[in-house]
């Protein structure tokens, strides 16, 4: 694709560009419309001119964008709706607004979504996470989101849409990446921010099962729901995410 004129995706739809293509013109998304960008034999899509996301448009991102600056006050999907990476490669540094969010899909223990910023990035805005096909999250394990060479700022908030009220998230920055840590409240085996009866029942059910997780009541890893695990539980019965 050559743009030397303007697209617009707006009203929920989407308009997808490949890489190879360029800019020369304006691109916006607006409105629940969204920008994909797919990855196309490693080439960049490059932009020269107006390349704009605005605070309700999408940038689903599983190729390159390259090129002069852009405007992502919207946001960013790495991979778009599938669990992928994304690359910015812009000429001035990636700035994200007050408006602005990386949205990611974490899967199983490590894999996620990631955006990687061939440059600086200037963070604020927020940090969506969600859950690839709704399968669950559990807690103590670590997600690289982000990559960048140097940054400023840091997101204002992170906002759990995995569907497991329960699940925390906590961000560390590192020199040149975010990695996202989970954790949840001890014999808070269903993930629903409470530690109640349902959480008793369950680990009750399983009682002697190998092979475990988190989800069945094995709280301390050992592969093995045991009593060590209901002891977890009747310590924290009535615990709430409201108490922290």
């Amino acid at each position: 694709v050559a743009n030397r004129g303007t697209i617009e995706a707006r009203n929920g739809g989407t308009v997808a560009l490949w890489g190879g293509g360029f800019n020369q013109g304006t691109i916006r998304a607006s409105d629940g419309g969204a920008i994909s960008i797919g990855n196309s034999r490693f080439q960049p899509f490059s932009n020269g001119a107006t390349f704009a996301i605005e605070p309700t448009g999408y940038l689903d991102l599983s190729g390159t964008l390259a090129g002069a600056g852009a405007d992502l006050r919207g946001t960013i999907r790495p991979g778009g709706t599938f669990l992928g990476t994304g690359t910015l490669d812009l000429e001035s540094p990636v700035v994200f607004a007050p408006t602005s969010a990386l949205a990611v899909q974490l899967r199983g223990s490590s894999s996620a979504d990631r955006l990687d910023v061939d440059g600086p990035v200037l963070l604020d805005g927020t940090l969506r996470v969600g859950s690839d096909r709704g399968l669950p999250i559990l807690p103590h394990r670590s997600f690289e989101v982000l990559r960048f060479e140097s940054r400023e700022g840091q997101f204002n908030s992170i906002v759990n849409e995995t569907g497991y009220a329960g699940l925390l998230f906590t961000a560390e920055y590192d020199a040149d990446s975010l990695t996202l840590t989970t954790d949840a409240l001890d014999g808070d085996a269903n993930l629903d921010g409470r530690v109640d009866v349902k959480d008793l029942l369950r680990v009750r059910r399983n009682m002697g099962r190998r092979g475990g997780d988190w989800m069945s009541g094995d709280f301390d890893g050992n592969r093995q729901v045991n009593v060590l695990d209901m002891y977890v539980v009747r310590r924290n019965l009535g615990a709430d995410l409201s108490d922290l």
